[in-house]
């Protein structure tokens, strides 16, 4: 999986018809893998103490009736330290090792049946993640939609570090706020308009820049929250590529199970972008 998220997200140096096809059947096969944003189907923030889940209606963690029984097991929260015990008879798997109890970490997997809880961290509060690998959107699967490539959209641009990286916050689709570094600013043209982005970084040490994005066509032919975008970092003279033929649709596009960071003001564009990905559903109107 790691290797097919580099095919998708990879940037050439050069404009290329066929990578661009590839590119897109690269993240179109992202969408079949196990951790695909189709397959969400929870998404449970923990309380300190006892977090039972199962099919039962009375559990704190309801899961789907189909996958699992209906007192499955809890999760124990103290502090910042999770752990779990599955009920008599279920079975869990941490990596490839049955484990129906333990310490659980952030953005480990434990595995039920077709279930997979992946704890995470959000605005300082831990969640459980829940994917389903039987869900229909998830089995369903076709294909996305996507606008031609177009060498119009592979755009050269010059990067302006600041002296010093600067933190950004922003906000998310569940009201919540996430810090991002900031190190510079993106310059380039298009449509005959001189434009600038705010590339991000999880952490500085990342390889390559994050961009959260809207343009004229967000609501319209795309997701109306906005869109991402990876770039290679800048060579040693601060000029590198902008590929808008890759921009590709937010998690929460496809479920509202996630927990996407939203576009800083100053990443909304007054040119229509249209490349990379369309709306999943037409019906989106947001």
């Amino acid at each position: 999986m790691v290797l097919l998220l580099m095919a998708v997200l990879m940037t050439d140096s050069k404009y290329d018809k066929k990578a661009e096809t590839a590119w897109r059947t690269a993240r179109e096969e992202s969408m079949r893998a196990e951790d695909s944003w189709l397959n969400l189907a929870g998404l449970y923030w923990l309380k300190e103490g006892e977090n039972t889940f199962g099919a039962g209606e009375d559990r704190d963690i309801v899961l789907p009736p189909h996958t699992t029984v209906p007192k499955t097991g809890s999760f124990f929260v103290k502090g910042k330290e999770v752990t779990y015990k599955m009920s008599r008879g279920q079975r869990a798997v941490i990596g490839d090792k049955t484990a129906n109890e333990g310490i659980l970490e952030v953005n480990q997997t434990l595995a039920h049946n077709n279930l997979r809880f992946v704890l995470m961290e959000r605005g300082g509060k831990l969640v459980i993640r829940l994917r389903d690998l039987r869900t229909k959107t998830f089995r369903k699967f076709e294909n996305l939609n996507f606008f031609a490539p177009r060498r119009k959209y592979f755009v050269k641009a010059t990067f302006e570090p600041y002296e010093e990286p600067e933190k950004i916050t922003v906000g998310t689709v569940i009201n919540t706020e996430v810090e991002y570094w900031v190190p510079g600013v993106i310059k380039f043209k298009l449509d005959g308009q001189d434009l600038t982005l705010v590339p991000t970084l999880a952490n500085l040490e990342d390889e390559r820049f994050w961009i959260m994005l809207k343009d004229q066509t967000s609501g319209k032919s795309t997701y109306g929250a906005g869109r991402f975008l990876y770039a290679s970092r800048p060579d040693e003279n601060n000029k590198m590529i902008l590929n808008f033929n890759r921009i590709y649709n937010m998690p929460c596009s496809y479920t509202p199970y996630s927990t996407c960071p939203l576009p800083p003001s100053d990443n909304w564009l007054p040119v229509s972008l249209e490349a990379g990905e369309r709306k999943y559903h037409e019906q989106d109107s947001m």
